[in-house]
């Protein structure tokens, strides 16, 4: 998602995820809302895709929508797989958004729509569109509601400096729910107290935990994340 953030032209981004899949990652997070998206999916596309898996960014509702809307959500699925050019979303990382000063009526709107909001994300499963759905829930009021709801798993910011969430993870675990943990160096200022290996180690030993999603922009910083791990 942070390409262009980074003096690195797509030859080099390509042999980076060629690196990357020999390392053994064959998991890539990616999200439409940043700018570097088309990029990606056109780095991407030059590899072999077999056994690559991705997991998505998808806000339904997004800011400035009142509900839950399955065919605005199915098109946006849609759209992720013919960019990214594979037949499934392993993960969708999704988000109510809405208004996200307004917690009650994001609590109430998602309570009175759950099950409208499960049947479309099981319809995107039969068909094979969808593998798992991992919300990103912003507060851990509406954490909560999401694991009441039985859904795949939760994906939350967790390093040694964010740990609000260590509370809904441990929740989640105990209801059999995987977590997906974002950030876990914090976008660089866990670094102040801690390695990059020791803040992966310590995020990946969470107890729930089942993957973590880095950010890294050479082979020196791939190869310290993955001998972390």
């Amino acid at each position: 998602m942070r390409m262009n953030e980074r003096a690195l032209d797509d030859t080099a981004w390509e042999s980076l995820l060629r690196h990357s899949r020999e390392l053994g990652v064959t998991t890539f997070h990616a999200s439409s809302e940043y700018a570097s998206h088309a990029r990606f999916c056109a780095v991407l596309g030059r590899l072999d895709r077999r056994g690559t898996q991705v997991i998505v960014k998808l806000a339904e509702p997004h800011f400035g929508d009142a509900a839950f809307d399955a065919t605005r959500f199915d098109a946006k699925l849609d759209a992720y797989l013919r960019e990214l050019g594979v037949d499934r979303i392993d993960v969708v990382q999704w988000m109510w958004r809405g208004d996200l000063k307004d917690e009650p009526g994001r609590l109430a709107g998602f309570v009175r729509q759950r099950d409208e909001i499960r049947a479309a994300f099981e319809r995107a499963r039969r068909a094979g569109k969808l593998g798992a759905v991992a919300p990103f829930p912003y507060t851990g009021a509406f954490c909560d509601a999401t694991i009441d709801a039985g859904l795949d798993g939760i994906a939350v910011y967790l390093n040694p400096v964010e740990r609000e969430m260590v509370p809904q993870i441990a929740r989640a675990h105990a209801a059999g729910i995987g977590t997906v943990a974002i950030r876990p160096l914090s976008a660089g200022k866990a670094l102040d107290a801690a390695s990059a290996t020791a803040c992966i180690r310590s995020v990946l030993a969470e107890p729930g935990v089942a993957t973590a999603v880095v950010t890294y922009s050479s082979p020196e910083h791939l190869r310290e994340l993955v001998d972390a791990a």
